[in-house]
């Protein structure tokens, strides 16, 4: 099973997600406030290993990033400071 690694947290610039291993499916991320409002969508290509996105333009706080394909869902958190 793929492990997901998320850093730095907490983020100020930029937020990295990697992956153990190649994602074979394409996978949904999503960024959701304390609101549960979804504040950043991505659609990730196939056979990914690695993925970033600018935190700049998002107030302090904390946030859940949601990762999921046609399989699995994992959610981690994430803090955001300025």
């Amino acid at each position: 099973n793929n492990s997901i690694a998320v850093f730095p947290n907490p983020a100020t610039d930029e937020v990295f997600i990697r992956f153990s291993g190649n994602q074979a499916k394409n996978t949904l991320l999503e960024l959701s406030n304390s609101l549960g409002q979804i504040v950043y969508r991505a659609q990730l290509p196939k056979n990914h290993r690695e993925f970033s996105f600018s935190a700049k333009n998002f107030p302090s706080g904390v946030y859940f990033l949601t990762i999921k394909n046609n399989e699995t869902t994992i959610q981690k958190k994430l803090s955001i400071l300025k």
